[in-house]
């Protein structure tokens, strides 16, 4: 039966439509939708199968996705699953769309018992509520780190509706609606990485690598710190470059030769695997040259809601005790110049080519600049990097924020305070802590219950 056959015959309003293995699932719905506009269909199922590439991982994976269409045939909601929760039938008519053969049932009970499992399923989205992000949690031989956004061999994050006590890997979830999710300038990109760096309070054991990145931007919110002195190691020591006067190939030089001492200790000290049976003369001559290489570099007192951006090529290490919201270009590059720890995730320090490649500048702490001030609320630059952007609104108590419609994602930090987000006319609460995904072209207003922070960062300037 061809399209216009059916289309004279036609006297329901309903339909089921199943395909298999859709490389590009969002790009089929639309074809389906308008495939079943010029069968005055007013509402559907779209069920289809969908080969997930996962580069972090050795296996792709097979999903079921499922689209509820309203009567408008405007997507509502979306179901995605590893499972085949509703393909278990596929009775019907065989269609054509874009050379494929897909399999319609326009019988509306059995729509309806359908539609009945679908609003049931565990792994289901209302397109009309907010995606709240659930982090996973890495350890670090200095603590931890807890990643909202994070997709690596190490840990995936999560994603989970309003009312849904399940969640799902970010990545599954993109892959129903990338365009729609992100935007259509960002449908084949990763999520900004955000996530919190959690370093143990002890001086030593909780200091972060001395690392650069050549492609990697960080920016630093911190929200707590729990040792005496809040700090960060950053760039190198405004006295050093004084004491060389500016001949930074000789300061480089020797900051290089007072490293590779530290690292034979280094090694020897990690080389015993019993700690307590380490000597006293290695114990003291680590102490001595970690004093030494640690003269070289530049360090910056810090206070909860200091904000501290850090370029390429300047080397840095969050100390001890400091607790901070970053965020970061989504991409896994460091090069490691020291560390007062044995390094687990390779077996060598890149410190030759770190110090080649180094902005030799002091540490600075800038002031944020201001975008926009109200009674009611204050807006501040936290940053502007050439692959992310983001802000810190300070909202006054009972007062109101609009985050405006955009053609790209948006991403939500509660720092402190209780707000509700109003979405569509329902109103959601968001508590500190809660990291929120906002979909391209959606807008919202968040009402302060109480003095309340909180961070918006996007993949580009708004």
């Amino acid at each position: 039966m061809n399209n216009l056959e059916y289309k004279r015959e036609n006297k329901h309003s309903c339909a089921v439509v199943f395909a298999q293995f859709e490389s590009s699932p969002e790009n089929f719905v639309t074809s389906v939708q308008e495939f079943l506009n010029n069968l005055s269909i007013t509402q559907a199922l779209i069920i289809c199968h969908v080969c997930l590439q996962q580069p972090w991982s050795e296996n792709s994976q097979q999903l079921e996705i499922a689209y509820l269409l309203s009567k408008q045939l405007q997507v509502e909601k979306i179901s995605i699953s590893n499972k085949q929760e509703l393909c278990q039938q596929k009775t019907g008519d065989n269609f054509i769309i874009n050379n494929k053969t897909i399999t319609v049932n326009f019988d509306e009970f059995y729509y309806a018992q359908l539609e009945k499992q679908f609003n049931e399923l565990p792994f289901l989205f209302s397109l009309n509520e907010p995606f709240f992000l659930d982090p996973v949690h890495i350890p670090k031989p200095w603590g931890q780190e807890i990643w909202y956004t994070g997709v690596e061999k190490r840990g995936v994050s999560k994603i989970s509706s309003a009312h849904s006590k399940s969640s799902i890997p970010v990545p599954w979830f993109l892959a129903a609606l990338p365009e729609r999710m992100l935007g259509e300038k960002y449908a084949s990109k990763n999520l900004v990485l955000i996530k919190i760096l959690d370093p143990l309070p002890q001086e030593v054991v909780g200091d972060l690598y001395y690392e650069l990145h050549q492609e990697k931007n960080e920016v630093y919110v911190v929200t707590d710190i729990s040792a005496k002195v809040g700090q960060i190691k950053m760039g190198i020591s405004q006295e050093k470059i004084e004491q060389y006067k500016n001949n930074i190939p000789q300061l480089k030089h020797e900051f290089l030769e007072a490293i590779e001492k530290y690292e034979v200790i280094r090694r020897k000290i990690d080389a015993i695997e019993e700690k307590n049976k380490i000597p006293q003369e290695l114990i003291e001559q680590e102490l001595l040259l970690r004093k030494n290489m640690d003269e070289f570099a530049g360090y910056l007192n810090l206070q909860i809601g200091d904000v501290i951006a850090v370029p390429i090529l300047v080397p840095h290490a969050l100390q001890h005790g400091v607790r901070v919201i970053e965020f970061q270009t989504p991409t896994y590059e460091r090069l490691i110049i020291s560390f007062a720890q044995k390094v687990l995730t390779q077996n060598h320090w890149d410190t030759k080519l770190a110090l080649e490649l180094m902005k030799a500048q002091a540490p600075r702490k800038e002031e944020l600049q201001k975008l926009e001030q109200t009674e009611h609320y204050q807006v501040e630059l936290v940053c502007k990097f050439p692959d992310f952007y983001a802000v810190r609104v300070s909202l006054n108590s009972l007062r109101e924020y609009s985050l405006k419609k955009r053609n790209f994602y948006q991403i939500l930090f509660l720092v402190n305070g209780i707000c509700d987000l109003n979405l569509n006319g329902q109103i959601y609460s968001v508590t500190d802590g809660q990291c929120l995904f906002i979909p391209a072209c959606c807008s919202a207003v968040l009402s302060a219950q109480n003095d309340s922070t909180f961070l918006i960062c996007a993949a580009e300037q708004f």
